[in-house]
């Protein structure tokens, strides 16, 4: 894990960064409109007639369209910018794995002073924490904390509070509890026009889902259709793919895909339960495996 300190300076860096760029953007608005204003100029003529009988092609109705794209130009630029700076520690969890020093930092940047403003990108930046913060619970197995995390905090990504919700009745094998989350979340999944963001969020669920109803077969199949974005999300689906296995009696499989987990989960809770299941269960119960149904 990082210094601790040099943690926090990493965060008040990205809090200074995100108040430069609320101001970057008026700058980056003003730049388009001249940008934008001298093109169609040097296409149409002079934007304005300053004698009678001279051609001007700029009217009220122009100035509305050019400030409307000068606007969205600033906002997705500064939006990309803010992104960049929000997501920069994401790959700790996502590719290395390291849900510990990832829930540090989303708690370090959740802490900081809170803005005065309730609409602005400090106190965005601050939201971005504590839906990391949620992710970090999640990824670190630590779900009755992530409960009164939720309870506690508004504002959080709703889709992350549902899949946190989702995970937690996965553990404790409670189908009603996955429905009450899923029901949760089912009108904004039916409303997103993203087929394929959609089609990769199914696929998780259904994922969840078999593991919550006990369903290994189904849970089988799932884990070859659903396909992982990440390394952290490879660890997952290949823990619950080894459970799945574990419920069939099939352990050698099973075996394999805790190995998987165990070598590269680095601080994981999925590691954590990969280990408990090779040193617990398939080391006391060889005499359980099943043959293949090809052999």
């Amino acid at each position: 894990m990082q210094d601790y300190d040099k943690i926090v300076k990493m965060i008040e860096k990205d809090y200074s960064t995100v108040k430069t760029v609320k101001y970057l953007i008026y700058v980056y608005f003003l730049v388009s409109v001249a940008v934008i204003t001298l093109i169609l100029s040097l296409i149409f003529g002079n934007p304005i007639s300053y004698h009678e009988g001279d051609k001007s092609w700029m009217g009220f109705s122009d100035v509305l369209l050019i400030m409307l794209a000068s606007f969205i130009i600033a906002w997705l630029i500064g939006s990309r910018q803010f992104k960049k700076v929000s997501s920069r520690f994401e790959h700790i969890l996502t590719e290395d794995c390291d849900a510990e020093t990832f829930l540090v930092f989303a708690n370090c940047g959740m802490n900081k002073p809170k803005p005065d403003y309730e609409r602005n990108l400090e106190q965005a930046l601050r939201r971005s924490y504590e839906t990391y913060c949620l992710l970090g619970y999640q990824a670190c197995g630590k779900f009755k904390a992530a409960e009164e995390f939720i309870n506690t905090h508004k504002g959080l990504n709703r889709r992350t509070v549902s899949e946190t919700k989702m995970m937690a009745a996965a553990e404790r094998r409670d189908r009603d509890a996955y429905d009450s989350a899923y029901g949760e979340i089912k009108e904004i999944l039916e409303a997103t026009p993203f087929k394929r963001k959609k089609a990769k969020w199914v696929s998780k669920f259904n994922f969840i889902k078999a593991m919550a109803y006990e369903d290994y077969e189904e849970g089988l199949k799932c884990a070859k259709s659903v396909k992982a974005e990440n390394r952290y999300e490879e660890m997952l689906y290949t823990l619950w793919e080894g459970e799945c296995n574990v419920g069939l009696g099939r352990l050698n499989e099973a075996e394999k895909c805790f190995r998987y987990v165990s070598e590269n989960g680095n601080t994981l809770f999925a590691k954590r339960k990969a280990d408990k299941y090779l040193n617990e269960v398939l080391n006391r119960a060889p005499e359980k495996e099943q043959p293949k149904e090809s052999e």
